[in-house]
């Protein structure tokens, strides 16, 4: 090795595998390649390394790309969100739940029944699969009739099934759309199946 210093030796092998590269480029990739091959742990490192004490001319420079390029980064979205859609098609109810139970959890109520997914669908199958504020049959969210941040449990008792856009107008309100009667109803079947 020519030098002693490990940073005059650093700077040695960097300008000659830029010198290398330069000279014949399809070589210097695949030899690139083939460590990072070898060396994947070390290469992850260093990449980890790169972008920490690059983070913000990184970021720039990809909000810039981004911004010069719009439609086109739209449309490699779009077409990878077709091809991979299908790895998400069960999430967005899990997450669902598991939201109302961690809201639950944050406002004091961690003991007691907290609703399901399979509960709230047979709620919403019960009530006729509508909204039971405008009667529209539309995609349906867990409303609580008294907010969690009222005090109002995450059990399926306080929950209605209402649209989306119902559910924002109603906010914080302790408004119950449900009948009696049928509640009443879903309630002795819930704790029959349950």
């Amino acid at each position: 090795m020519p030098y002693k210093d490990p940073e005059k030796a650093k700077a040695y092998k960097r300008e000659y595998r830029r010198k290398t590269y330069q000279a014949d480029p399809v070589a210097g990739a695949a030899a690139a390649r083939e460590w990072r091959q070898k060396n994947l742990d070390r290469a992850r490192e260093i990449a980890r390394d790169n972008w920490n004490r690059h983070k913000e001319q990184y970021k720039k420079q990809q909000y810039a790309h981004i911004a010069e390029h719009r439609e086109e980064v739209r449309n490699r979205q779009r077409i990878w969100w077709e091809a991979n859609k299908h790895r998400y098609a069960g999430r967005k109810k899990d997450n669902r739940a598991s939201e109302q139970k961690r809201r639950a959890q944050k406002n004091g109520q961690t003991e007691g029944p907290h609703f399901t997914i399979p509960q709230f669908e047979e709620l919403c199958v019960w009530f006729g699969g509508v909204c039971l504020s405008c009667g529209e049959a539309k995609a349906l969210t867990a409303d609580h009739v008294v907010p969690l941040s009222q005090g109002g449990d995450n059990s399926i008792r306080n929950i209605q099934p209402l649209c989306r856009g119902c559910n924002s107008k109603k906010g914080t309100q302790q408004t119950d759309y449900r009948d009696p009667d049928t509640l009443e109803m879903f309630l002795l079947y819930d704790a029959q199946a349950h």
